[in-house]
C-alpha cells in the first residue's frame, strides 16, 4: 500500500460510497470523508461530486484515479522484484578498478562478503585507465568504477562519488638494496638514490609531492627518473636499482621483497581518495550492497 488517504480514494473510486469504504477498511465514515477531504486539500482539486445518492467522480477525480491505479500495480511490481532480489539467478554487477589499485588487497574481503550473502549475484571485474573507466560508466558498460577523486570532473555524465579510503605516497626499497636491512631508516639516508617516480599521467600530483618531500628532508637535487606507471616504478625497485616513490595502494607494495617507508606529515602534501564513482541514473540495486560492504569492511 502506497499511503492510507490513497488507499481510501482507490477503494471509494469503486465503491463510490463512503460508508462502504468504511466497512471495507475497518473505520468508520467520517474518518473515510475526513481523509479524502485532506487528499482533496493537498491536491488541489475536488476529487467526487458528493450527493444524497452517492459519489460520482469528477473529470480531475478520474485522471488522478487512474494515475494511482497504475502507481499500486507499480508498486506492488516493485516489492515483488525487491523481494526477489536474493533468489535471482541472473543478475550481474560489473566492476571496473585503475590497473594500479591493488584489488586483492582492498577489496576481495568486501567482494567475498558480498558474495556469500548473494551467491547468485554475478560479479565481473574489468581493469583499465583513467580514460577506459570513464568510458565505461559513460557507455553503460560498468556500473561502479574505482579510481581517484580528481577524475570526477572528467565524466560527461551525472555520477555519484562515494569515498573509500585515503591514499598516501611511499617509498619503496627491495630487499636487494643496501638500504633494506637498515634500522631506522629515514627520508635522508636516500640522499643518494635514483628515484623512480611515475609519469604524471599515471600519477597526477605525486612529482609535486615528491620534491616537496625530498627539499624538506635536505635532499634538494634528487636523481628523479619518470617511468611509464606505477608497475615500472615498482620494478624498478624490485631489481635493486633505486628508490620508488608510488602510492601507498599500488600494487604489489605489500610484498615481502619491498620495504615501505611511509611519509607521516601527511598534511604538509596531496593526499588522494580513492572513490567509487557510478552514473547518478544507474538503478542497480546491487550498487548500495556492494558500497555497504565496503562500508563494512573498511
Amino acid at each position: 500500500m502506497i499511503s492510507e488517504k490513497i488507499d481510501l480514494f482507490l477503494d471509494a473510486g469503486q465503491e463510490l460510497n463512503f460508508s462502504a469504504v468504511a466497512k471495507k477498511n475497518y473505520t468508520t465514515q467520517p474518518t473515510v470523508s475526513r481523509q479524502i477531504g485532506d487528499l482533496e486539500a493537498e491536491w488541489g482539486m475536488q476529487l467526487f461530486v458528493r450527493s444524497n445518492k452517492g459519489l460520482r467522480l469528477t473529470p480531475e477525480g478520474a485522471v488522478m484515479l487512474d494515475c494511482c491505479r497504475k502507481m499500486n500495480r507499480l508498486m506492488d511490481d516493485a516489492l515483488k522484484k525487491a523481494c526477489s532480489i536474493q533468489s535471482s539467478k541472473e543478475d550481474w554487477i560489473r566492476l571496473g578498478f585503475l590497473s594500479e589499485i591493488n584489488v586483492d588487497h582492498l577489496f576481495m574481503p568486501s567482494l567475498s562478503a558480498i558474495s556469500k550473502k548473494q551467491p547468485e549475484l554475478n560479479i565481473s571485474l574489468y581493469y583499465g585507465s583513467f580514460g577506459d573507466l570513464r568510458k565505461g560508466i559513460e557507455k553503460d558498460k560498468l556500473d561502479v568504477v574505482f579510481t581517484y577523486d580528481f577524475e570526477i570532473p572528467n565524466f560527461k555524465v551525472d555520477v555519484v562519488a562515494d569515498h573509500i579510503r585515503t591514499v598516501v605516497p611511499c617509498f619503496a626499497v627491495s630487499k636487494k638494496h643496501p638500504l633494506y636491512e637498515k634500522k631506522d631508516l629515514a627520508i635522508e639516508d636516500l640522499k643518494e638514490e635514483l628515484f623512480f617516480l611515475p609519469e604524471e599521467a599515471d600519477s597526477p600530483g605525486r612529482e609535486k609531492d615528491m620534491l616537496y618531500v625530498l627539499r624538506a628532508s635536505n635532499i634538494p637535487n634528487a636523481n628523479i627518473r619518470s617511468v611509464p606507471n606505477v608497475e615500472t616504478a615498482l620494478l624498478q625497485a624490485r631489481l635493486g636499482r633505486g628508490v620508488a616513490f608510488v602510492n601507498s595502494d599500488a600494487p604489489g607494495i605489500d610484498m615481502e621483497t619491498l620495504r615501505v617507508l611511509p611519509l607521516n606529515d601527511k598534511e604538509r602534501y596531496g593526499q588522494l581518495s580513492l572513490v567509487a564513482i557510478w552514473k547518478k541514473d544507474n538503478l542497480n540495486p546491487f550498487i548500495a550492497a556492494i558500497m555497504n560492504n565496503l562500508k563494512i569492511q573498511n
